[in-house]
């Protein structure tokens, strides 16, 4: 295996050091202020004692002078509801890096070696910004208190345009010609949940944000296609329509999964039931499992808590009014009785908030690693995601082999010498049969992955990006040219957008 590429952090990436220094200040001055402002709301719907708010934003603010001034780091002393192995797992991983002092001791006697918020992989540290604030939430007994919801809330209330292309299309599409599994649809949705990506908290700090125009959905996604650097679609397509003719394909099998890792809530969260809902009305998925953080995170990430928000509130007549909120909570309805037939499923865990990538998944939840193994489809959303699966790294985002080094620890079920050689039962198209076989590297791959005797599959796995860090594999040497051309920080500027075939690995 070829020596893996550097894990950005401060000193070698610049948006990284613009993060910390500049980003992190703003997005911590916002939480607090939006405590306060929210603190009588907050008392008179969910009884919260306003003292415990305001000591809560003294922390915070302590936090935010901790992180400008690049002091050392500390131990968690919180326990997550319900997962009380989670701090562990945090603090074990904080001693290996040799972080000894707690939130009690003065960091003034730390030696110049302690780890500070300047001085480890970006990911890692800004994992622990997000797990620093929720200790501090749980420290003052607000177990259940999402000190983001407000901000996340009045981004759906922004976004009424593109909520309503969005149902809109999804309701045509039950009224006119029903749900055909026609790829022209199939992009629009994908696409669809790829760009609603564009409502991020955290890269927009400083923004109001009212996402989408005044276009029907198929000819706003027709123009964010200029934006994408990589596009996979096609492909996606062509492999699951495949899978569906054999074995792996719903009427061979009880159940054919679909797992969606979500990203960011309001909007994006409504495209991700869209596509969903069009996924299972077309038939080529019967199940969808939907898995959230577990706790706040990151300011717009989706929990299970903003899931039934959404259902119950965020899509009803009382907060979208109009026409708008009448077509909402019909969706909220129908989408209400998938999760309760079990259609659509919840599922939460502790590994997406832990600060390691996609390569420890095996070692660090085993349960969870089998589980998406099992699935047919994996789609993994948002950039903080594709962060995670490439490792965060300095990757040459047009070198092949960089590219097999970044996703080789996610070919779940499939297995990729370090020569390159994908051992699966991925057809090269030059030589059609349907048993284990192994193809070079870049090999036009007819993807089936099933035979008679075993239906179960290594599952597709996808990732929907909109580029907000500087760390992207797989373009060409053509594209890279001609974004570095319009802008060096390309890749941090929100703007482009990625569906890109992880597994298998695929360089067309």
């Amino acid at each position: 295996m070829d020596e893996l590429a550097p894990r950005l952090d401060f000193k070698h990436s610049a948006f990284a050091r613009h993060t910390i220094r500049h980003r992190w200040p703003v997005i911590l001055a916002q939480l607090i202020d939006s405590v306060y402002r929210n603190r009588v709301r907050y008392q008179e719907d969910e009884g919260i004692d306003p003292e415990k708010l305001k000591s809560l934003t003294g922390c915070i603010g302590q936090l935010r002078y901790e992180v400008t001034t690049d002091k050392p780091i500390t131990l968690l002393s919180s326990v997550l509801p319900n997962f009380s192995e989670e701090l562990e797992v945090w603090n074990s991983r904080l001693h290996a890096i040799g972080v000894k002092l707690t939130g009690k001791d003065d960091l003034k006697g730390a030696t110049s070696q302690h780890p500070s918020w300047h001085s480890l992989p970006w990911l890692f540290t800004e994992c622990y910004l997000y797990r620093r604030i929720m200790d501090h939430v749980f420290h003052h007994g607000l177990l259940s208190f999402d000190p983001f919801a407000a901000k996340k809330h009045s981004g759906l209330k922004g976004s009424v345009a593109l909520l309503e292309q969005l149902l809109r299309f999804l309701s045509l599409l039950e009224d006119t010609c029903g749900y055909t599994s026609d790829e022209e649809i199939f992009e629009t949705f994908f696409q669809a949940a790829l760009w609603a990506n564009e409502f991020d908290l955290s890269l927009h700090a400083k923004e109001e944000h009212h996402v989408g125009g005044t276009s029907d959905l198929p000819t706003h996604i027709r123009r964010m296609l200029e934006r994408m650097v990589v596009n996979d679609t096609h492909e996606l397509w062509r492999f699951w329509t495949n899978r569906m003719k054999g074995p792996s394909s719903v009427s061979f099998k009880q159940e054919h999964i679909t797992s969606i890792v979500l990203d960011n809530a309001g909007p994006e969260l409504v495209a991700d039931l869209c596509l969903a809902e069009f996924l299972i009305r077309s038939q080529l998925t019967s199940k969808v499992v939907f898995y959230p953080k577990c706790i706040p995170w990151f300011v717009s990430d989706v929990t299970a808590a903003d899931v039934d928000w959404l259902l119950k509130v965020g899509l009803s007549t009382e907060f979208l009014p109009g026409p708008i909120g009448v077509l909402a909570h019909t969706w909220a309805c129908r989408w209400t009785e998938r999760f309760k037939s079990g259609e659509f499923i919840v599922r939460n865990s502790t590994f997406w908030t832990l600060p390691c990538d996609f390569a420890e998944l095996a070692a660090n939840e085993r349960t969870l690693c089998d589980a998406l193994t099992q699935s047919d489809v994996v789609v993994f959303k948002g950039d903080l995601n594709y962060r995670k699966l490439v490792g965060d790294r300095s990757w040459t985002p047009d070198n092949p082999q960089h590219k097999l080094n970044a996703f080789r620890a996610m070919q779940l079920g499939r297995a990729v010498s370090s020569d390159g050689l994908i051992d699966c039962k991925c057809t090269p198209v030059s030589e059609i049969r349907s048993d284990s076989c192994k193809h070079p590297l870049g090999a036009p791959v007819d993807c089936r992955c099933h035979n008679e005797d075993s239906p179960s599959s290594p599952p597709l796995v996808i990732a929907l990006r909109v580029a907000k860090a500087d760390v992207a594999v797989g373009l060409s040497p053509e594209m890279l040219r001609k974004v570095t051309t319009e802008s060096s920080d390309w890749w941090t500027l929100g703007r482009y957008g990625f569906v890109q075939l992880i597994s298998p690995l695929y360089f067309g």
